[in-house]
């Protein structure tokens, strides 16, 4: 068994043991009622493990378009990973667990848009080639990702004022704004990647994975500081994990057969 074929097994086995943390997170839920964080912490701290199997597959491929992609998303885990750690109380930066958290996965989110920025950047341009009036696309690609760019942010920028932002304590809101708009931005590049010239299972991949982890960040946003009964804590778990595995899962959709 060569290194590649190694790596896929051993990647099979993490989304396997990962899956049944999952299913297990869910029984719990079921049985007794209470949705245990502690669950969720093991599952970041298996899908490091899973997006450092990305980053070793991509390097036993001599892939370095997609393996600078996996170090990217790899390092972004990390600190969310971190960042899970700390929401919990277990590690400390600052006297509040939130705002702790909150840096690590900002820090993560922007490795993840640098992530997504090197497969293509947002403002990607054309090749200037003569093509007809019924080849040329309908919308510039630049105009098209400014758009879905802008149109990302401001929606999540004002879910956030309206439901996160308390007014009277202003500052643990905006700082969750900022947060989430960097994440905002990365779904941004994802879902800008139906513009690009790359495989329909990894555009619907990164497309659902990062919008589950949008969402649930502002679900726990809501949960920690405007109201506690928001939805559930195991709605927060359970797309907080699929969409980071789906996340993870990407490199894995384009790696290339073995020749």
């Amino acid at each position: 068994m060569n290194n590649e074929r190694m790596v896929s097994f051993l990647r099979i086995i993490v989304i396997a043991i990962l899956l049944a943390v999952v299913g297990l997170y869910s029984v719990n839920y079921i049985i007794y009622g209470g949705a245990d964080p502690l669950y969720i912490r093991l599952s970041s701290s298996i899908l490091v493990v899973l997006a450092a199997l990305n980053l070793l597959s991509t390097r036993f491929r001599q892939d370095s378009r997609w393996m600078v992609y996996s170090l990217f998303f790899a390092v972004a885990m990390l600190f969310g990973s971190i960042g899970d750690f700390m929401m919990a109380g277990l590690i400390y930066l600052t006297p509040d667990a939130f705002v702790n958290s909150v840096i690590f996965f900002g820090i993560g989110n922007v490795f993840y848009i640098l992530g997504l920025r090197t497969i293509s950047p947002l403002l990607v341009r054309q090749p200037e080639i003569e093509i007809s009036a019924l080849e040329r696309p309908r919308l510039n690609p630049i105009l098209g990702n400014l758009i879905l760019l802008f149109l990302v942010v401001v929606v999540t920028a004002g879910a956030y004022l309206l439901t996160v932002v308390n007014p009277f304590d202003p500052f643990l809101g905006l700082a969750a704004l900022s947060c989430a708009v960097l994440l905002a931005s990365a779904v941004a590049f994802a879902w800008s990647k139906f513009l690009d010239e790359l495989p329909l299972l990894f555009k619907l991949v990164i497309a659902i994975g990062f919008a589950l982890f949008l969402f649930s960040s502002w679900v726990v946003g809501v949960r920690t500081l405007t109201s506690s009964d928001f939805l559930d804590s195991f709605i927060v778990g359970i797309t907080y994990v699929i969409g980071l595995l789906l996340i993870h899962l990407s490199p894995a959709v384009v790696a290339e057969p073995e020749s």
